[in-house]
């Protein structure tokens, strides 16, 4: 399948809906004409997967059935990983924690530890925010 427009709201759409034919996920591949946008982004620059709950408020759900990691990734690397037993990874493939980060982190606002909470950093520079 392939779009063959090149307008400026120019797209191919691959819609599943449901029996009632108001709730679908759709698969879309605008052209790179498309000067309209979708999340802050021109809709010429990207490929997206949505779904319109209809009337049935439905959410979204993308996962594995089995007992294996959810991975996302870009320019062919894996760059955060969901395991099976609810760890999320940015920069590793086996995250020990809720959320590990391997790699800088920055926090431009508040980091907060809610009471009966520990923090620990293994090194620590201080220093005067920009």
């Amino acid at each position: 399948m392939r779009n063959t427009s090149n307008g400026i709201s120019a797209e191919f759409r691959f819609t599943v809906r449901d029996n009632l034919g108001d709730a679908y996920i759709a698969f879309t591949q605008p052209s790179d004409a498309n000067t309209s946008t979708l999340f802050g982004q021109t809709r010429g620059n990207i490929s997206d997967i949505l779904s319109n709950a209809g009337t049935r408020h439905r959410m979204l759900a993308i996962g594995t059935y089995d007992n294996e990691s959810f991975i996302l990734g870009t320019n062919d690397a894996e760059v955060m990983r969901l395991t099976s037993g609810g760890n999320v990874g940015i920069g590793t493939q086996t995250p020990n924690a809720k959320f590990e980060v391997n790699g800088t982190a920055q926090v431009d606002s508040t980091l907060t530890c809610m009471p009966g909470g520990d923090l620990s950093m293994g090194s620590f520079t201080a220093g005067t925010a920009p």
